[in-house]
């Protein structure tokens, strides 16, 4: 019995240290009441409500509108240069004009006074001792000019869609008006002068010696002579008709009337449009504040 008693008591502390272990290699269970109140804790934390959110989606939202805005301003200041820009150069073209318009008006009436001159020196039968008055009649016709439009800024506003950007509606008007009288009746009287002034200069070479231009004094807005000292002196050049035919000399004879004519009815024309163009630059001026 003794022995038996000491085996049992030796097997029992083993199975005591095989429990133990087996309590240690378990893992404790955490209270679920610890559990659900954790969760519960995060569901409600501060600043993840409703009011958080909307927050969140305002403040993204005036983030965006206040950056629209701001290219809004910008794109609006680049416009408002340009339109400023536009405004600056349209002076200068419209002053150009304005120079151009003086300079032919002072030129047409010039040759509006030489009506009877033309009519004396320049119709056929010519004689013999009037050449030298036909020959100066005749410089009246070769150096003047038709009008030179200046419409730089005008037609980078049409070719760019740039006349949205004139926020003045009278500036804006008075521009259209302008380029489109400009560009119509003046237009056509302008280029009917150029047509004849070169149908003019072909009957020209008909009649008399071209070498004679080599002794011409050009005065740029005033009348040409000719320098008859100096034709005197080389004795290769004289002051003769080259044709006596008299259907090319009053065919010559007619245009040079007819583009005095021409000259009458543009020079009204040129008074209206430098009074336009002043007004214009005028209302420019004071509705963009420029010097």
């Amino acid at each position: 019995m003794s022995d038996e008693k000491k085996i049992e008591e030796r097997s029992k502390p083993e199975a005591t240290n095989d429990t133990q272990a087996e309590k240690i290699s378990q893992p404790k269970p955490q209270p679920t009441s610890n559990m659900e109140t954790h969760a519960h804790h995060l569901h409600k934390a501060p600043g993840k409500n409703f009011w958080h959110y909307f927050f969140e989606f305002f403040m993204l939202f005036f983030a965006v509108f206040c950056g629209f805005l701001a290219e809004y301003r910008l794109e609006h200041k680049i416009e408002k240069d340009r339109e400023r820009q536009y405004m600056k150069t349209l002076v200068e073209d419209l002053k150009a004009d304005t120079a151009s318009f003086r300079q032919i008006k002072n030129w047409y009436e010039f040759m509006r006074t030489r009506k009877d001159s033309v009519v004396t020196n320049l119709r056929p039968p010519i004689a013999k001792d009037k050449v030298v008055n036909y020959y100066n009649e005749v410089i009246n016709y070769i150096n003047f000019s038709v009008f030179t439009f200046h419409d730089r800024t005008i037609q980078q506003l049409k070719s760019s869609g740039g006349f949205r950007l004139i926020q003045s509606e009278k500036v804006s008007d008075s521009l259209s008006e302008y380029d489109s009288r400009l560009r119509g009746l003046f237009a056509g009287n302008n280029q009917i002068i150029e047509e004849n002034r070169r149908d003019i200069r072909k009957l020209m070479a008909q009649i008399i010696d071209e070498s004679v231009f080599f002794y011409t004094k050009f005065r740029r807005g005033e009348r040409s002579l000719f320098d008859l000292e100096g034709i005197e002196k080389n004795k290769r050049i004289s002051l003769a008709l080259i044709t006596d035919d008299h259907l090319i000399l009053m065919n010559f004879y007619n245009r040079c009337l007819a583009q005095l004519g021409y000259m009458g009815n543009q020079l009204t024309l040129i008074e209206r449009m430098s009074l336009r163009a002043e007004n214009l630059i005028t209302l420019i001026l004071e509705e963009y504040h420029l010097k």
